[in-house]
Formats: structure tokens, sequence, C-alpha cells
């Protein structure tokens, strides 16, 4: 059996220098699909006062996923086309923008975590994959996206 199982993570944090330590708004991390399947591109992490559906990114965040990748079956190897069962967990928080225009209530570390499926197909134009993931942890501010279309390129 042509099983293969990947363990992945990520951490990150960043502080603004000098000053009163303040970041642009653009200078904090987004969520992506890299970090958590199942969310939309900047759909966790800490939201403005105004709307709750604007998600202003965070200051700190970690991640982590297990994968198990496997050939399809009935479908000839040639084909290329292998499919995955994964879960992802995921939080992202923290803000350095002024307090009051952010919602205190979504900037402490609140974890999400998703669980799926997925099709890879190595094509002749590069590795395509669709991920289908269901949130089995959130926040009532964040945006779903269950699924999820990547192409990437081989180097």
């Amino acid at each position: 059996l042509d099983l293969v199982g990947v363990i992945s993570g990520g951490a990150g944090h960043i502080q603004g220098y000098g000053g009163d330590g303040d970041l642009r708004i653009f200078d904090h991390f987004q969520s992506n699909d890299r970090m958590i399947r199942g969310f939309a591109y900047g759909g966790i992490g800490p939201v403005d006062n105004e709307d709750a559906n604007d998600h202003l990114g965070g200051t700190t965040y970690f991640n982590a996923s297990a994968e198990a990748q496997f050939p399809m079956p009935v479908i000839p190897e040639s084909f290329g086309l292998r499919g995955a069962v994964f879960a992802d967990a995921a939080t992202l928080y923290g803000s350095k923008i002024d307090a009051s225009l952010v919602d205190q209530s979504t900037v402490d570390m609140q974890w999400r975590a998703s669980v799926g499926v997925g099709l890879m197909w190595a094509s002749p134009f590069g590795p395509i994959r669709i991920d289908y993931a269901i949130p089995v942890l959130e926040e009532d501010t964040d945006d779903v996206q269950e699924f999820n279309f990547g192409i990437s390129s081989r180097f």
C-alpha cells in the first residue's frame, strides 16, 4: 500500500520596532489555506469593532496539520490521482492596532480546527489539488470556505 503521512506545523510572531511598537494593519499575519483549510483567506482572528466581519489579522499564529495521502482505488496509478484525508488546527491572535478599533473579545488565543478530504492530480502543468474541509471548531466571527482549489509549480 502506497500510503504517505504528512505532519506539518508553523508559528509566527511579529513585533513593531521602536516608538510605540504599533504595526500597520497590512503588517499583521492573515490566515490562509496553508495555515488551516475550511476557512476563507483572512477569515479567522481579530475583527474590527464596526462590522465583526472585517478580519484585521493577528500578531501571533500557531498551526498544525496531519494528513494521510493514498492512491485512488480502481483508478490506474498512471493517471496521477491521489486522495487525502486531513485534520488542521490553528490560532491567529493579538493585535497592535488601536484598541478602540478592535473587538477585544476576538484578540485572545482561540483555536480553530477542521477535518476534510482532498484530491490531488499530478497534471502535466503542475500539481492540482481540490480540498473539502468542514470546520469542527470555529468562532461566530469566522468566515468559512469549505472548498479550496490550488495549483502549484514544480522547481
